[in-house]
């Protein structure tokens, strides 16, 4: 599998995504009787490879309720919703601008530098096989306890395997990154000003990216190693938020408005659980726009209804919990359910993205700021400082940068999330979605204006795809440019393919210890010391603790000791 051949296979399901897309918006136009041609004053394009992913992947994981993803029906489920494009031809002459995605192909460059993620060859490879061959297994997470998570992102990159070559996986992540890029050059093309200042201000984020303090990193989205979805939560995670900054300019919305916005949500929710805090803002402008009749958008919203009811399912039969790791949604009366589980994973997570030297020394207290955060950070502080004095300096003019009750309910929340990532997960890549949102708030009203003459030239249509060239050129670091030189024609598969290992069967307990390790893609490997049973509960596999106080007893240990400090 050579680059070009790789970029053609990106390109191939860039495209398929965009028709699933599409899809889904001429079956529910036609359910609906609803005629929609513009989503928050952006053509509805430019969702379709975001919905396409969130209709698939959705598609997949109701399946996995009955079926293992491996089942013929997903691809009778992708047939019909890239068929249904065959019955709605579309009779404007076709925007050649919505076939620049064709430009993001050097995004895929990257592969030819890249590896698969510790968490990846520890738990996400493996559930996805699990979610690929089995369908849904009850207590999950006692094989694992990090099986409890089940991202979304699981299922859809469960059916971009072939065999033990995972080189397809990463390709989910670069379509995101490509579909960014392209509503850049939408938004930048569109006569709004808001929306051509926003564009700039992302691409002068981007390029202060490249420079500044070790490198720059100021929150700009990146690619990370294959299996890892946190530059993508960001993105999405972004994209929501300006949803929600759009709601709040516009006088009115459409029921199918409303209905996307609390379905885009939904989806950042299902890529990682945090995504959940976006719909109280969205809540509370919608409210303030709609009063009651937000009840009426949200209970006839049958797709948001659906999805979110099942995926809590999902997660109760996953791990006991309605929201994984938060311990009180759990349910204690479950045959599968493991005590104190859920806190004892919140802990070591909250402990190890604060000061991964320490262990859980760095809970309940914040030695860890001074002791580990700051100086590893200090760069990345210093580049969001650098970032926002220079956006000031071009997107200077008169307007306020509070102008009613919304714009100060969008900047409270703003500052609850990044505050919120301070002090439960202060690990940069975490924050994309973060500090991109922060930057939006700042300088909202100022996007409203045209730029002042000083600044104007980058209005012109070289200046800003020389400006977009450079972005997306330097997304893919510099390294993977000199590994495509070197080896060009070089079959990259063999870089992700899944070595062999032998696993050693586990004593007195379901399952299977890899013998380095890495758990990889084998189904009923563990590296927890926790036994487990296998038992069939109402015809499904289901994974019960041997010694259920296992977890209790080591935080009655934490909590002893901290006591005795």
């Amino acid at each position: 599998m050579t680059f070009i051949e790789t970029a053609l296979i990106y390109l191939l399901i860039y495209t398929l995504f965009v028709l699933i897309g599409r899809g889904f918006f001429i079956i529910y136009s036609k359910l609906t009787n609803r005629k929609v041609d513009e989503l928050f004053k952006v053509d509805k394009f430019y969702f379709y490879l975001f919905t396409g992913v969130f209709v698939l992947s959705n598609c997949i994981f109701i399946l996995n309720f009955f079926l293992p993803a491996k089942s013929n029906i997903i691809i009778f489920v992708i047939l019909i919703f890239v068929t249904t494009n065959f019955f709605r031809i579309p009779k404007k002459s076709f925007n050649k601008n919505k076939l620049l995605y064709i430009f993001t192909t050097p995004l895929v460059v990257s592969i030819f530098n890249n590896n698969g993620s510790t968490d990846s060859f520890m738990y996400h490879f493996a559930n996805q096989k699990i979610i690929f061959e089995e369908k849904i297994i009850l207590g999950m997470s006692n094989l694992t306890e990090t099986l409890g998570y089940a991202s979304i992102f699981e299922y859809i990159s469960s059916i971009f395997w072939l065999d033990d070559i995972y080189t397809y996986v990463q390709l989910i992540n670069l379509l995101f990154i490509g579909a960014f890029y392209h509503l850049i050059i939408h938004l930048f093309n569109n006569k709004n000003y808001y929306f051509k200042n926003l564009s700039l201000l992302i691409l002068i984020v981007g390029i202060i990216d490249n420079f500044g303090f070790d490198g720059g990193r100021n929150g700009f989205i990146f690619i990370q190693e294959v299996g890892k979805f946190d530059a993508s939560f960001g993105i999405v995670f972004f994209i929501c938020f300006l949803i929600i900054t759009l709601i709040n300019y516009q006088k009115i919305l459409t029921s199918t408005e409303i209905h996307f916005a609390f379905l885009a949500v939904t989806f950042l929710s299902q890529i990682k659980p945090f995504g959940y805090i976006l719909f109280f803002p969205l809540f509370f402008i919608i409210y303030n726009k709609t009063k009651l009749k937000v009840f009426n958008y949200l209970f006839r919203n049958y797709i948001f209804l659906l999805v979110n009811v099942l995926w809590l399912l999902k997660s109760v039969l996953n791990n006991s919990c309605m929201i994984y790791p938060v311990q009180f949604t759990c349910f204690k009366n479950l045959p599968w359910h493991f005590p104190g589980q859920a806190k004892l994973i919140s802990l070591r997570a909250i402990s190890n993205n604060r000061d991964p030297n320490v262990g859980l020394q760095s809970i309940g207290n914040m030695n860890w700021v001074t002791n580990y955060w700051i100086n590893e950070n200090t760069s990345y502080i210093l580049n969001i400082i650098l970032t926002i004095l220079i956006l000031f300096i071009i997107f200077k003019n008169k307007n306020r940068f509070i102008d009613n009750f919304n714009d100060f309910n969008l900047f409270f929340f703003t500052f609850v999330y990044i505050a919120l990532w301070f002090f439960y997960f202060p690990n940069y890549r975490f924050a994309t979605g973060y500090f991109l949102s922060l930057y939006l708030i700042i300088f909202s009203r100022k996007l409203l204006s045209p730029l002042n003459s000083f600044y104007k030239i980058i209005y012109q249509k070289n200046v800003f795809y020389i400006l977009f060239t450079f972005c997306l050129l330097f997304t893919v670091r510099v390294d993977s440019y000199r590994s495509l030189i070197s080896n060009y024609s070089d079959d990259i598969s063999i870089r992700y393919t899944i070595p062999d290992q032998n696993y050693i069967k586990r004593l007195d307990s379901f399952g299977v210890y890899p013998e380095n390790f890495y758990c990889f893609i084998n189904t009923q490997c563990s590296i927890s010391d926790q036994k487990i049973d296998e038992k069939i509960l109402y015809n499904y596999k289901t994974y019960t603790p041997v010694n259920k106080s296992v977890n209790e007893d080591i935080l009655d240990n934490i909590n002893d000791t901290e006591s005795s400090k």
